[in-house]
């Protein structure tokens, strides 16, 4: 089956994540001490999608038409206000561990390689 997908700097999770156990663990896995014990990871498949490209994998998505429910507690603004400080954290330790300009720019290059143009009716 030919699948269309587009290359991207890093993936949420949500709804799946599918990935070989083995290049999973051989990429390192989830970084558990990006965050404390009492915090909700926040932004740790973007910092797996990053790792990723360091090692030479790469990382793409597709409409896998798998549908799945929203949970409400990241619409509330209390919510909100609670994981804002460990988004923010994590995103400034991307910037730290990867050269994020590169990845974006070789994505982009990628894409631009491979994706097929739209062309609209």
């Amino acid at each position: 089956r030919n699948v269309q997908f587009q290359y991207v700097e890093c993936a949420w999770l949500e709804p799946a994540l599918f990935l070989r156990t083995r290049t999973f663990h051989e990429i390192g896995g989830f970084d558990p001490t990006l965050f404390n014990s009492y915090e909700e990871p926040q932004f740790h498949d973007c910092m797996l999608g990053y790792e990723a490209w360091a090692r030479g994998f790469h990382v793409a998505v597709y409409d896998s038409t798998v549908d799945f429910l929203f949970s409400e507690r990241a619409s509330s603004r209390r919510a909100a206000a609670r994981l804002a400080p460990v988004h923010v954290r994590t995103v400034e330790l991307s910037y730290l561990r990867y050269d994020r300009q590169a990845t974006k720019s070789y994505v982009v290059r990628l894409s631009n390689a491979t994706l097929v143009p739209f062309k609209p009716s």
